[in-house]
């Protein structure tokens, strides 16, 4: 099978378990009805600028070489994997859904918002920070 992993972000004022409850009830959908057109072509475009965005630079190209070198050893298997993702249909979801979505399967870790740090520990931060630039030049 494989890992794949879901995250979400609450607005303000709601509750993780409300969250967590919609997001099962998204799965149960998805895995009956499949996704729509519109939903299926901005993920495709999502998955696509991202992949292009990240071999815009040496370290990102480097990077996909690297990867797909060592999973599969072709080097430029990047290419086949985007153009195969590109193909999925409605219907694949779905059933990649149904067949990864189970009850037992599946692990939930809601993270607290992050406290900001008091004003002091702030400026503290900011000194080190402008140390180290000071330092480098």
């Amino acid at each position: 099978p494989g890992l794949w992993e879901i995250t979400l972000n609450a607005r303000p004022g709601k509750r993780a378990k409300d969250l967590e409850a919609t997001l099962y009830e998204e799965l149960e959908r998805v895995a009956a009805e499949g996704v729509t057109g519109e939903e299926l072509e901005r993920a495709k475009n999502r998955l696509e600028l991202s992949f292009l965005g990240g071999m815009e630079t040496a370290a990102g190209k480097a990077e996909q070489i690297g990867f797909y070198e060592t999973l599969t050893g072709k080097p430029n298997h990047a290419f086949t994997r985007l153009a195969e993702l590109l193909r999925v249909q409605s219907k694949d979801v779905a059933r990649v859904v149904r067949a990864f979505d189970r009850p037992n399967r599946n692990v939930v870790t809601v993270l607290p918002k992050a406290k900001r740090p008091a004003k002091a520990t702030r400026a503290r931060a900011t000194k080190r920070r402008a140390a180290k630039r000071g330092a480098r030049a």
